[in-house]
C-alpha cells in the first residue's frame, strides 16, 4: 500500500528504507520481487536501504555499504565478500557465500554464488567428490525438557473486540529453561499469544497460568514479578529522564531493596556497556543501545520467563549478534525464553525448540531442525541449498553454514 502511494506521482527514483524489517519471510519475498519487476520492467531507479543483505543481493546491480558515515564499498555484489573482516565490517553475509569462503579456507577451489541455483551448481562437484557420512554430522536431538512447567496454557481462545479470533485452541507447554522461538506469517497469532502469557490480554475461553497462577484472575502487575517483556518498538519502554532512571524503574516499582537495586543497575550497566551513556536520556540514543537499554531495564527486574517480540527488528548483523549473547547469558543463569522473530537465519544459528503458528494455532512443534527444516516458508537458505544433496550423504535437515562444515573437518 505504501508502495503504491509513492507509485501514483511517477517518480524516477524510488527509495526504500528497510522496508521488510516487519514482514515475515514470504511478505518480504514479495516485495522483493514487487521492488525487482519496477525496476526491470518499468525502468525505475531503486535505492533500497537494508539490514538483511540475504533477502536482496541476488537483485541488486550494485552494493554499497556503510560505516560509521563514509562509504566503505561501492561496486559488485559478489566481490564485496572478500573484504569483509579486513577493511569491510561483517554486516550479514549470506550464508551461502559464507559457505564458499569457508570452503576456500579449506583450500577447496571454490566460487562465490549470490542465488542458491548458483550454489547448487558450484558446490554439486564437491560435494559429490567427498563421500559425505550422514553419522558425520551432530545435529540437535529432540527437545526433552526436564525443569519445572513456567508456562501452562489449555484450550486458550482469544477473540478482540471487533470479532476477530485470534488464537484458536491452544495447547503449549514451556519448561524452566527452555530457550522457545515463535514463527509464522503476519496475523498468525503470535503476539497475541505473547501478551497472554503476561496479562495484557485475558483469554475468551480457556487457561493460562505462569507458575502456576491462573492469568485470568491477576494483575499485570503481579504477573511482571515473573514475567519480562521486550516489545518490538524499543521507545515503549522509554520514558524515564536518564538510562539509570530507566533501569531501576521496574525494581523498584517491584519493592527491591535500595542496596539491591544499586548492585543490579551497575551489573547491568557494565553487562550491557552502557556505562558511558548512564545519564544520558535514552530516547537520545541509537537504535542498538536503546534496545540494550529497554534488555537492560527488564533483566534488571530478575523475570522467570523473558518474551522477546521481534527484538532484532532494525538492528545490523553485528547488534544482533550482541544481542543474542546477551539473551544466551540469560538462559545460561536459568532464564526461560520466547522469542517472537521473523529472522529464520537467527533462529536456525540461536534457536532451540521452535513453535509454527497458522491463523490461530500452532501448527507445528519441535527442535529448530525438526519444524524449520520441513516448512515451506521458514527454511533458512542453508536447508533450502542442501536439498539435492542429500544423495550425496549430506542429511536433509541441515540449517547453518556451521552443520555443514563438520563434513569437511
Amino acid at each position: 500500500m505504501a508502495i503504491a502511494s509513492v507509485l501514483v506521482l511517477h517518480p524516477e527514483i524510488l527509495v526504500l528504507d528497510d522496508p521488510t524489517s516487519e514482514l515475515d519471510p514470504k511478505g518480504a519475498e514479495e516485495v522483493i520481487q514487487l521492488v525487482k519487476r519496477l525496476n526491470e520492467e518499468f525502468g525505475l531507479t531503486v535505492l533500497l536501504v537494508e539490514h538483511r543483505i540475504d533477502r536482496v543481493l541476488q537483485s541488486v546491480d550494485r552494493l554499497i555499504i556503510m560505516d560509521n558515515g563514509i562509504v566503505a564499498y561501492d561496486g559488485n555484489p559478489r566481490d564485496w565478500i572478500h573484504h569483509v573482516g579486513d577493511t569491510l565490517p561483517d554486516i550479514g553475509v549470506p550464508p551461502i557465500m559464507r559457505l564458499s569462503v569457508a570452503l576456500q579456507k579449506k583450500n577447496i577451489d571454490m566460487q562465490i554464488p549470490l542465488t542458491i541455483k548458483e550454489g547448487r551448481q558450484f558446490f554439486s562437484p564437491v560435494f559429490k567428490s567427498r563421500k559425505l557420512k550422514k553419522n558425520n554430522f551432530t545435529l540437535s536431538q529432540k527437545n526433552n525438557p526436564s525443569g519445572d512447567s513456567v508456562v501452562t496454557v489449555k484450550n486458550l481462545w482469544y477473540k478482540y473486540p471487533e470479532g476477530t479470533t485470534a488464537l484458536k485452541g491452544i495447547d503449549l507447554s514451556i519448561s524452566k529453561g527452555e530457550f522457545v522461538s515463535l514463527v509464522g506469517r503476519n496475523a498468525s497469532g503470535k503476539t497475541t499469544l505473547a501478551k497472554m502469557l503476561n496479562g495484557l490480554l485475558k483469554p475468551t475461553k480457556g487457561t493460562v497460568e505462569i507458575n502456576g497462577i491462573n492469568t485470568k484472575k491477576t494483575s499485570v502487575e503481579k504477573l511482571s514479578k515473573y514475567v519480562g517483556y521486550v516489545f518490538q518498538d524499543p521507545n515503549v519502554h522509554l520514558f524515564a529522564d536518564t538510562v539509570e532512571e530507566e533501569i531501576t524503574f521496574m525494581m523498584r516499582n517491584l519493592g527491591f531493596t535500595s542496596k539491591s537495586i544499586d548492585k543490579s543497575l551497575e551489573k547491568m550497566l557494565k553487562q550491557f556497556d552502557l556505562e558511558y551513556c548512564r545519564h544520558m536520556y535514552p530516547r537520545s540514543l541509537s537504535t542498538g543501545e536503546k534496545q540494550r537499554v529497554a534488555l537492560a531495564s527488564v533483566l534488571a527486574a530478575k523475570p522467570q520467563l523473558l518474551i522477546l517480540d521481534e527484538p532484532t527488528r532494525g538492528l545490523d548483523y553485528e547488534l544482533k549478534k550482541t544481542l543474542m549473547r546477551h539473551i544466551s547469558d540469560y538462559k545460561t543463569a536459568g532464564g526461560t525464553i520466547l522469542l517472537i522473530s521473523h529472522d529464520i537465519e537467527l533462529i536456525a544459528e540461536f534457536g532451540e525448540r521452535v513453535l509454527l503458528m497458522s491463523e490461530g494455532k500452532i501448527v507445528a512443534d519441535g527442535t529448530k531442525h525438526e519444524v524449520l527444516a520441513n516448512s515451506l516458508h521458514f527454511s533458512p537458505q542453508i536447508n533450502r541449498f542442501i536439498q539435492p544433496f542429500s544423495k550425496y550423504g549430506m542429511p536433509s535437515d541441515i540449517l547453518t553454514v556451521n552443520e555443514i562444515m563438520q563434513g569437511f573437518p
